[in-house]
């Protein structure tokens, strides 16, 4: 960051121009470089670009009825905020979202919005305390195929209040396994979410919280 003196030839700058932004602070002008914006270049952050690309043309290439019913779906799936506010997504989002989850799954693209109830919430989640690794349990659901979509976050402090939106997804299993080993943890507490995902429409239920403590010995 550096000082300068009639900032653009004025007598005040603010805000960016190329590389640089201006400012003002405790009366004094400055400039300094403005960072190029990163492009998270991972695997997994790749492959889900590329699905959501691929449902945007799959969108594309909808019939109208079925965008319409995407619509109608839409309409009729009320959803909630962290606050309890109610809100609707359109039916763009709504096919997007389920689509993402049926090729994430490696399943194929419905283009029909469901016609029935989403999925009950994973039964009797558990994680299990362990060396560098936690046993993942939960009740084997009945009915038609489900995955159980599991999320992962920690080592974090005892006390921080765990957030989903900070949380990474860790593995797609066979609800009806009824288990799954998280491997390669580190000491300290770790936190697991758990949700069911309908295997024939992408369809989810709510997520469900479990934590473990794990040690190095």
């Amino acid at each position: 960051m550096a000082k300068v003196i009639s900032p653009l030839h004025s007598e005040r700058a603010g805000g960016s121009v190329g590389g640089c932004t201006y400012s003002r602070a405790r009366g004094l002008d400055t400039v300094k470089a403005r960072p190029s914006p990163t492009q998270p270049r991972s695997a997994r952050q790749l492959a889900i670009r590329a699905i959501l690309s691929t449902c945007s043309r799959a969108w594309a290439n909808l019939s109208a009825p079925n965008r319409e019913a995407w619509d109608d779906f839409a309409a009729l799936d009320p959803q909630s905020d962290w606050t309890g506010r109610t809100y609707y997504l359109t039916g763009y989002t709504e096919f997007v979202r389920f689509t993402t989850l049926l090729l994430d799954m490696g399943l194929a693209q419905v283009d029909t919005p469901p016609a029935i109830a989403a999925p009950p919430s994973v039964v009797l989640f558990a994680a299990a305390n362990g060396v560098l690794q936690s046993v993942c349990t939960w009740t084997t659901p009945g009915g038609t195929a489900t995955q159980c979509d599991i999320w992962h976050l920690g080592p974090i402090s005892q006390g921080r209040v765990p957030k989903i939106e900070h949380a990474v997804h860790n593995s797609y299993t066979t609800a009806e396994t009824a288990t799954k080993t998280i491997t390669g943890l580190t000491p300290g507490r770790h936190w697991f979410w758990a949700r069911n995902i309908t295997e024939t429409n992408g369809q989810f239920s709510p997520m469900v919280l479990d934590y473990a403590d794990i040690t190095a010995t």
